[in-house]
């Protein structure tokens, strides 16, 4: 068989990418070392513990759906159906302590405080100042194609004049 690409990994990176190649009429083929495709989408079953299934890359799926390869390439259409948890971290600690990441800001702050206050205090204020990065530079580059790295740079930039330097 012929094929104008060979993608080299069948994680969803390259996964999307196979797919939007087929849309533009090209003949592609992933290969992957791994027994599942997906990557850090996948779901396993626990070589360990056998009929427990996990992810073990959960962090990947935070605002997946939201992702403009999500819509573009009408994953619902074809069967996709994704359900969010609202818990999508859990760390468990030697001690018994457990951190949790959750959807909802507040119930993540609450886990880090019970654990370390100044941690919580910490990390909101690392989100406050990460939020318009977010919604200013990551999101809108996401669903553009990319901008040379000068532009890029100098967007960073202002934000770093905006917010100062270090990490008080």
């Amino acid at each position: 068989m012929t094929y104008d690409g060979i993608i080299i990994g069948a994680g969803h990176n390259g996964l999307i990418t196979q797919a939007y190649l087929a849309r533009a009429g090209f003949k592609v083929i992933s290969v992957d070392a791994g027994a599942v495709a997906g990557g850090g989408l996948s779901t396993v079953e626990d070589e360990k513990h056998p009929g427990f299934f996990h992810n073990l890359h959960s962090y990947f799926h935070r605002g997946i759906t939201s992702m403009p390869w999500f819509t573009e390439l009408e994953l619902a259409r074809h069967g996709v159906e994704y359900i969010e948890n609202d818990l999508y971290v859990s760390v468990l600690q030697r001690d018994g302590k457990v951190l949790q990441w959750w959807n909802d800001f507040e119930q993540t702050y609450r886990s880090f405080a019970a654990i370390d206050r100044d941690d919580a205090n910490r990390l909101r204020y690392w989100r406050d100042r990460f939020i318009p990065i977010t919604r200013d530079i990551l999101r809108p580059e996401a669903a553009a194609p990319p901008v040379p790295e000068t532009v890029r740079r100098e967007r960073l930039e202002k934000f770093v004049l905006v917010l100062g330097k270090g990490t008080r």
